[in-house]
């Protein structure tokens, strides 16, 4: 089975963040990156978490930078070893359980088995996140929907397990990783109640 991708939770480039003591709000989007011959390229950077490539709008970047994050929230760089890792032993404890379960048809949605349907939903639920906390800017649903990320990616490990053991160990690093994302979606949900209940519009100017 072919590996397929969605957001990273929290993963990003730490040039998307605002500088200590800067003065104007969302002023690192507008540095100009080291060793960049365009002015402005910071600006079209996704922020942190964002599963869609290219621009980023000024709401998005200004949103990310205001948010109050906990001290121990992993430093940037860890994301994406972290994620490229995760990926792949999601895709091959996936491909594993296909074999095991006679190659089954994964055009065929509904006549999929149970753990194949289980991976889909997970991965389906895993994107879905990125929406609600950067695109609607929603705290409170992006927390409420990686705790049930949380409960399907553990009825996929049981349903792997059973399936293939293997396959089952290889999801565990994911659900460790789920984990310490789910504790650092209600540490930003604590800490900043102004963001809980939706989106607000900001403006750079």
């Amino acid at each position: 089975m072919a590996k397929l991708s969605s957001g990273t939770l929290f993963g990003g480039a730490a040039s998307r963040e605002r500088p200590a003591g800067s003065s104007q709000p969302g002023a690192a989007s507008r540095e100009q990156p080291a060793g960049s011959s365009q002015p402005g390229a910071a600006s079209r950077e996704r922020p942190a978490g964002s599963s869609q490539p290219g621009a980023a709008s000024p709401n998005e970047i200004f949103f990310f930078q205001q948010l109050k994050k906990p001290s121990w929230r992993p430093p940037n760089w860890a994301f994406g070893p972290a994620w490229t890792y995760l990926y792949s032993t999601m895709g091959y404890a996936s491909y594993c359980v296909w074999v095991e379960l006679e190659k089954p048809d994964i055009l065929a949605l509904w006549n999929l088995p149970p753990p194949i349907k289980l991976f889909f939903l997970q991965i389906l639920l895993n994107w879905l996140w990125t929406p609600l906390f950067f695109g609607l800017k929603h705290i409170t649903l992006a927390f409420a929907e990686i705790l049930l990320l949380d409960v399907v990616v553990v009825m996929t490990v049981i349903a792997f397990w059973e399936v293939d053991s293997i396959a089952g160990i290889l999801l565990i690093p994911y659900v460790a990783w789920l984990s310490l994302a789910t504790a650092l979606t209600f540490s930003i949900w604590m800490a900043n109640p102004q963001w809980r209940f939706g989106y607000q519009t900001l403006k750079i100017e």
